[in-house]
């Protein structure tokens, strides 16, 4: 495929979603992200924002709302951080190393429709956040999916 200069400076867009959107167009097989031995093309990161965002609409987050995610550095926080984005939510990370009240201050506060994690679920981290989410009256936390 031939990219013009002019097609290879990207437009001005509304932000980091259509960025991804419009590169994803212009070169799919690009690797887009890595994380040790594992990467994405911009074409299949496109499609997990845009699979995790069109989630989050049918569970009825609204645009201007927050979702916390909970997870280690790597591909599923800059798919949880742009589908949040492409939703029209707000994203608010939460940091693993926090203890369950740490984490239920921060929920009360910011006050998030969804948990979202990329935690294993048989580790210190989760059982933390499972039990903030609970005592900040929010629903358990949802699973990223792979």
């Amino acid at each position: 495929m031939t990219v013009r200069q002019e097609d290879a400076r990207p437009p001005r867009l509304a932000g980091l979603p259509q960025y991804l959107a419009h590169h994803a167009r212009l070169w799919p097989e690009r690797e887009a992200a890595a994380d040790g031995c594992t990467s994405l093309r911009y074409a299949e990161l496109d499609r997990r924002v845009s699979t995790l965002a069109q989630a989050l609409l049918a569970r009825g987050v609204q645009p201007g709302q927050r979702l916390a995610f909970q997870g280690p550095p790597g591909l599923p926080f800059w798919v949880s951080l742009l589908g949040t984005q492409r939703a029209g939510a707000v994203w608010l990370g939460l940091n693993p190393a926090h203890t369950a009240r740490e984490l239920a201050h921060v929920l009360r506060a910011a006050s998030p429709v969804v948990a979202l994690t990329a935690l294993p679920g048989e580790s210190p981290a989760f059982d933390a956040l499972r039990s903030a989410c609970r005592e900040a009256g929010l629903g358990a936390p949802a699973r990223m999916a792979g």
